[in-house]
């Protein structure tokens, strides 16, 4: 059995287009296991607080499989200011026989399933740690050093917890031990507690042996690297040049085991290191059993990714109005989920692609997606399609005007259209100039979705437009024209 989270949709679904938990078995296939159904409202005083942590990602499952916990995102950038304030991740730990559980902060689980360990986001003043006993419900917080989740392997079956702040260090029952200093990138314990495989930046990923303290390096080179462990440690799987590696604690049994056609993108490893399963970046899964070594695929080929709006489009789409994105110029028509398909494309660049927002499309509170079909592989279980990575919001007006470089704020014409207005051609005072935009609100007369308004007769916009030109002090200016 497998637990993975993707953004793809499985066919004949109405499933929304972010990362979902999906759950594969030999008998029943690729199934459904967990979505957010609803991301939230935007808030323009809270901004992404006001969203669910809707992006499910980095599912972990127990040895005996009674205890799967996964992980929930928000949408907030590391290094913008809301990250500061606002927990990005919230949890969710199911407990075959009891209550679903749902937790502030990121998880990771022990082998067997009794300990999670789940860290903060907020960074100010120092994120917090949040050791949980599964069996009893007790639980204890720590500050000052990291944990590397969510992932697997961040803690053992006894409680020990590897962290990275400062060298790679040992906590159980409120004492931390360290084991060296060091920046250590990032750390995995086997179920025992007896050994630690870390990646240590510009030196190389190492397993470490708690009790003898002997040091062996498995790969060298700056990283990060992509790898997992068995629940011992015994093995260790890893991505190199693309491929998927095996190893073993002592650096021997190196060998690649398989040869993907497309790059390897990630893999895991089965708790008795038996099996790996990897990612491709075609959205192949195969599943590469090692002794003998039998490759299966799970998932075929399933053409899809993840794009970002252009650089004039931010995250609010108004009816009427020009919008574009970036990363695909292959399709004739595109989707805004849950709100209206097959909208034609007007025209491409070789990175982007540019449509109009349906003028009938109504004002909405609630987040949507701009999805791009694209050919679909029968095999799959998954629909084809190319999806943005931020939602957007339908609103009634947002005027954004258009720019060009460093020089120009706004893209505006003299009055008599000979010319732009720039820092060496400047207005005049007292002069009409041309300011061009999107986002202006509905019109009167309403020209048909997908045609340019025509010269005659001109399109009003129906709110009210004010005007400012601010030259240190705001002065309002007269606006003959909107539409």
């Amino acid at each position: 059995m497998l637990y993975f989270s993707s953004p793809l949709r499985l066919k004949n679904t109405d499933e929304p287009p972010y990362a979902k938990i999906f759950r594969w078995s030999e008998d029943s296939g690729v199934r459904l296991y967990a979505q957010q159904k609803e991301p939230g409202v935007y808030d323009s005083v809270r901004l992404w607080g006001s969203l669910t942590a809707y992006r499910l990602i980095t599912p972990l499952v127990s040895s005996a499989g009674d205890v799967v916990a996964f992980t929930g995102r928000k949408d907030c950038n590391w290094g913008s200011l809301c990250h500061r304030s606002i927990e990005l991740f919230e949890s969710t730990i199911r407990i075959r026989g009891a209550a679903e559980m749902r937790v502030p902060g990121a998880v990771t689980i022990s082998p067997n399933g009794r300990y999670a360990v789940l860290t903060t986001s907020i960074a100010s003043p120092r994120p917090i740690t949040r050791f949980l006993d599964l069996q009893t419900g007790g639980f204890s917080d720590f500050q000052g050093f990291s944990v590397e989740i969510p992932g697997a392997h961040g803690v053992s079956n006894d409680g020990t917890v590897a962290t990275t702040g400062g060298g790679l260090g040992l906590w159980r029952a409120g004492e931390l031990r360290k084991l060296f200093a060091g920046l250590v990138q990032s750390a995995m314990i086997n179920d025992s507690a007896t050994r630690v495989v870390y990646e240590q930046i510009s030196r190389g990923l190492f397993s470490y042996d708690i009790q003898t303290r002997r040091e062996t390096q498995l790969l060298t080179g700056n990283g990060p690297f992509s790898f997992a462990i068995s629940d011992d440690a015994s093995r260790i799987a890893y991505i190199d040049s693309g491929q998927a590696w095996i190893v073993n604690h002592d650096g021997g049994g190196r060998r690649q085991i398989a040869q993907s056609p497309d790059e390897v993108r990630t893999l895991t490893l089965s708790g008795d290191g038996s099996i790996v399963f990897a990612v491709t970046a075609s959205n192949r899964i195969i599943r590469i059993r090692l002794s003998p070594t039998v490759i299966d695929e799970i998932v075929p080929a399933t053409s899809g990714g993840i794009g970002t709006y252009g650089p004039t489009f931010g995250r609010f789409a108004v009816p009427g109005s020009l919008f574009g994105v970036n990363g695909r110029s292959i399709v004739d028509e595109v989707c805004i989920y849950g709100r209206a398909c097959g909208i034609p494309t007007l025209f491409n660049s070789p990175s982007a692609l540019f449509f109009q927002i349906p003028w009938d499309l109504p004002e909405d509170p609630k987040a949507t997606w701009i999805e791009l079909d694209l050919p679909d592989n029968p095999e799959s279980p998954f629909d084809s399609f190319f999806v943005m990575a931020r939602p957007i919001w339908i609103r009634r007006f947002a005027p954004q005007f258009f720019t060009e470089g460093p020089e120009l704020d706004v893209i505006a014409a003299h009055e008599d259209f000979s010319s732009l207005v720039t820092m060496d051609n400047p207005a005049r005072a007292g002069e009409v100039i041309h300011i061009y935009g999107i986002g202006f609100g509905p019109v009167v007369p309403q020209p048909p979705s997908g045609s340019a308004a025509p010269i005659e007769p001109l399109s009003f916009v129906t709110d009210s437009m004010a005007c400012e030109l601010d030259t240190g002090v705001i002065q309002p200016i007269e606006v003959l024209f909107a539409g």
